[in-house]
């Protein structure tokens, strides 16, 4: 079988692979320590909490939201993956270009799929309101990825709403957020919604695509969806201290971001 097409793994062959979009900083010197510290004290000789519980509080709380609100999954592909099997959508609409495996996910599920191409230009949630049929779910990515275009939170509750009364549900990838100054975000909104699940990878903005760390943030109760251990030990011990002290590297990604982004 061939891959999928995601990148990434140029390294075996001596390559700089371009694909790759992670943090441009890199991983975090912090972090890195905190990954050889778990190591030394042997943490991989221990199975790590059931759900991820310490991850699972220090994520809630780098995002300021409760645990009881967060669920720890193996990078956001797997809790994308694993929401989908579970909601098992008859129709799907997904704006393009995107993420792929928003694709492969709808085709998994057997779901009647629409591409709506948008380029950054135009109001995209009247476009997806015009579209949404009664039980559809949407899935975006916010900011998009690979466009970059960002939609406002006000635009995007809208949505939501208008989907609540056609009895549809709003996904929305949240995984490059902590790139951005403007904070366009539902974390904390999705939490008086009930047709609202926000995705995060923190890889991407860690570096750290090797370790896998994702998350969903929902009001609905979804723990049975989390598999047991979901992230390995050495992970939940080196990131779960890093995120309680990540916003000085968060500001200092964004202002890279904003500096390399001067004149384009």
């Amino acid at each position: 079988m061939g891959a999928r097409g995601h990148g990434g793994y140029g390294w075996r062959y001596g390559l700089i692979d371009m694909s790759s979009n992670m943090n441009p900083l890199g991983t975090p010197k912090e972090l890195i320590e905190l990954i050889r510290e778990g190591v030394d004290k042997g943490h991989y000789s221990h199975y790590p909490t059931e759900l991820g519980d310490e991850l699972r509080d220090s994520l809630a709380g780098f995002e300021g939201v409760g645990p009881g609100f967060t669920y720890v999954f193996n990078g956001a592909t797997e809790a994308l993956q694993l929401l989908f099997m579970h909601l098992r959508p008859r129709r799907v609409l997904i704006p393009i270009p995107n993420y792929g495996d928003y694709l492969r996910l709808g085709k998994l599920v057997n779901a009647d799929i629409r591409l709506i191409e948008y380029w950054g230009r135009g109001d995209l949630v009247r476009l997806l309101i015009n579209d949404a049929t009664p039980g559809v779910i949407v899935v975006l990515s916010n900011p998009n990825s690979p466009m970059g275009y960002l939609i406002k939170r006000e635009q995007l509750l809208d949505l939501t709403e208008e989907l609540g009364r056609r009895n549809g549900v709003l996904i929305i990838d949240e995984s490059f957020m902590d790139f951005v100054r403007t904070d366009e975000s539902l974390i904390r909104d999705a939490l008086r919604y009930d047709n609202v699940f926000i995705v995060k990878s923190y890889t991407k903005f860690l570096a750290i695509p090797g370790l896998r760390v994702g998350a969903v943030f929902t009001k609905i109760e979804i723990e049975d969806l989390v598999p047991t251990w979901p992230v390995n030990s050495i992970t939940e011990y080196a990131v779960s201290r890093y995120m309680k002290h990540a916003h000085g590297f968060k500001e200092l990604t964004i202002k890279y971001v904003e500096e390399e982004r001067v004149g384009y």
